[in-house]
């Protein structure tokens, strides 16, 4: 996933058995558009919260927490 470095917008608000993100989103410089964020924070693979300030953003992002979403450092981290 990490290798789509000019995609620029990505929909998953539909693929009902996507669990979390993986790691390599965090590559992806180009991305404007991310509709839904699905974090785990118990799965080391996934995308977390924090990354996501490593992200160019534009427009709404509707986050889903799933596990222990009680770390309040990876809020930290994402500036939200």
């Amino acid at each position: 996933m990490g290798s789509l470095i000019n995609l620029k917008h990505l929909y998953v608000e539909w693929c009902e058995v996507l669990e979390s993100l993986p790691k390599g989103i965090g590559r992806l410089t180009s991305l404007r558009t991310l509709d839904v964020f699905l974090c785990d924070a118990g799965d080391q693979e996934a995308l977390q919260l924090g990354d996501l300030r490593n992200l160019n953003l534009e427009g709404f992002l509707y986050v889903k927490l799933v596990g222990d979403a009680t770390n309040t450092s990876e809020v930290e981290k994402a500036q939200l």
